[in-house]
């Protein structure tokens, strides 16, 4: 894609940017009274103190070593709550591993200037997706730790992970609630409270910010970068393993014909080689994608879509190519 046509497309990108975008939900829930009346509607029968708002796209590390958690909005109410608002517009089929990894990333931030473990604050994650996360049809859904031998006895209310459909039309949360979820969805809503008419003039705001723009001009350029090489990638990748296995398809069958004729021996020969192809073009695959240093999760959602491989055969043929 020509430089130009990058561009305008970001532009494009730009102007119909909305709240289910990650970079506009971010500039938007820096206003801290935003944050706040968000989290209230949420949880009606909390009652929040004044908000410590920190950067969006915070991140942490449990260790030295350990991947990156980047949070979308990270906030902290006293010394009781933590709450981590993210808003996600694909489905990338990790929202479980995300979650816990997220949750215990600001566990471990919760305990790292306390002694005692019964000082453990709230921690809670909230993720808006503009797709149904689980399948279920659900407009909300909630996850907390349970005994699973007696399910009316919680195993203390200092964890909890919340799911949002905004995609879905039904009404299974507060009025306050449902009137965000409709405006994040770009839906008709009953009323138009003040709490909407503020995150209007607030993305108004951030459209208008020119720095933030460039910001997003910039991502926007470099995302098309990125899909552009892994399309590249994926099909170099199968052209490649399709002639290597062909060429061993001949080879084979050429062998087998002279033991059984040529006319099975042909048709054995580019069975094996399909096979061949299949094994050639997974692996040329994965080779190509590391070789652009794609995530790994990235790279197992690509084996999956043009493979249909099982996430057993996807990790054996990942530790194949070093």
């Amino acid at each position: 894609m020509k430089s130009n046509s990058k561009e305008r497309l970001a532009v494009r990108r730009w102007q119909k940017a909305g709240l289910t975008n990650d970079f506009i939900f971010n500039k938007v829930f820096l206003e801290p009274d935003l944050t706040q009346e968000l989290l209230q509607r949420i949880f009606p029968k909390l009652k929040l103190g004044e908000i410590s708002l920190l950067n969006s796209q915070q991140e942490f590390k449990t260790t030295f070593e350990a991947k990156t958690a980047r949070f979308d909005i990270y906030v902290e109410s006293g010394k009781d709550y933590r709450f981590d608002v993210e808003m996600q517009v694909r489905n990338y089929h990790d929202l479980y591993q995300r979650n816990l990894y997220y949750l215990s990333s600001m566990i471990s931030d919760s305990m790292e200037h306390r002694q005692n473990y019964a000082e453990m604050g709230n921690s809670y994650v909230i993720f808006f997706c503009d797709f149904d996360p689980f399948g279920d049809d659900d407009q909300y859904t909630a996850f907390e730790f349970r005994n699973l031998r007696h399910l009316k006895r919680h195993y203390g209310e200092n964890a909890k992970v919340l799911f949002f459909n905004i995609s879905s039309k039904k009404k299974e949360v507060n009025p306050a609630l449902q009137n965000f979820i409709d405006f994040a969805a770009q839906r008709e809503f009953e009323k138009e409270d003040d709490f909407i008419v503020q995150l209007k003039r607030r993305i108004a705001y951030v459209k208008q910010n020119r720095k933030w723009r460039l910001e997003f001009m910039r991502r926007s350029i470099y995302e098309m970068d990125i899909e552009n090489e892994k399309k590249w990638a994926v099909r170099e990748g199968i052209q490649e393993g399709k002639k290597k296995g062909i060429e061993e398809g001949i080879r084979e069958g050429k062998r087998e014909g002279k033991r059984e004729g040529k006319r099975e021996g042909l048709k054995e020969g580019m069975e094996k080689g399909q096979k061949q192809e299949r094994v050639t073009g997974i692996l040329t695959l994965i080779k190509s994608l590391k070789s652009l240093n794609i995530d790994v999760n990235v790279i197992k959602q690509q084996l999956a879509q043009n493979y249909n491989l099982t996430n057993d055969e996807i990790q054996d043929y990942l530790n194949k190519v070093k």
